[in-house]
């Protein structure tokens, strides 16, 4: 791409622009890369990704690891680069053996299931569990307090919840929590984070009543990006409750939407 020498006048000032031979990277699109991949990439990025555990936040109770999360996923490194960071807090990382996200502390408390389904192996939470509402209503708190006034953070997807933190667990494995729960792990978010763009997988009914952003992980599959769109466009049924979804056909406008 060869960006052509132009000027721009805007409010009575004019910008002059130098030609530019190479990619044109628009800041906060385009392509994101994972967090931890330092490796050299075929064209510019301007946001990367990190999935970030829970037992890697807080293995001891109370105490939360940010320098090792930093160091591990090269926040010094990103920064210089002028790239920002899309975080994910989740609970539940399906791979390839036996394991649990969650930290040691609190596995002991909270109830839940080991599972090995197609999409692999893991722990599932019981989501409605007392200990861990407490619990993630801390760590949630914990994030917003690090990170919240972080310009260098530009947007927090709601994990937390199911596989990959995706809102949906399958049902060999455990069950979402009904809309009350939900919403008191959405609420926690919303407390911690003012100031950074927060992302919902689904629009769910909160989502659009509070205005946030929505997230596809399966960009790259058409049927299933089919299917989030749809959502977006007309609402629609979620775990058997037929207008589990709301429809948020104008959201664009005023909260980002995209995907991985």
């Amino acid at each position: 791409l060869t960006l052509l020498t132009s000027a721009c006048q805007t409010a009575g000032q004019t910008r002059q622009y130098d030609a530019l031979d190479g990619y044109l990277c628009n800041p906060l699109m385009g392509n994101v890369g994972w967090a931890e991949d330092l490796s050299q990439r075929p064209q510019p990025i301007s946001l990367v990704y990190a999935n970030i555990t829970w037992a890697e936040l807080e293995p001891e109770e109370g105490t939360y690891a940010f320098e090792a999360l930093e160091e591990h996923y090269h926040f010094d490194y990103w920064r210089k680069q002028g790239v920002h960071m899309i975080l994910r807090f989740v609970m539940d990382l399906p791979g390839d053996t036996a394991h649990c996200d969650l930290p040691d502390w609190l596995v002991r408390r909270a109830d839940g299931q080991a599972y090995s389904i197609p999409y692999g192996s893991g722990w599932c939470p019981d989501y409605g569990n007392a200990d861990l509402l407490q619990a993630h209503h801390r760590a949630i708190t914990a994030l917003g307090a690090r990170y919240d006034a972080d310009p260098f953070v530009s947007f927090v997807e709601l994990g937390s919840l199911g596989h990959w933190g995706e809102w949906h667990v399958h049902d060999q494995a455990g069950t979402m929590p009904e809309e009350t729960i939900r919403d008191r792990y959405v609420m926690d978010y919303l407390e911690a984070f003012r100031e950074t763009q927060l992302l919902m997988r689904r629009p769910f009914r909160i989502a659009a009543e509070r205005g946030l952003g929505l997230y596809n992980d399966a960009t790259g599959n058409p049927e299933q990006t089919l299917r989030w769109l749809d959502w977006i466009d007309r609402g629609g049924e979620f775990e058997g409750v037929p207008d589990g979804l709301s429809a948020m056909p104008e959201g664009w406008k005023t909260a980002a939407m995209g995907g991985l």
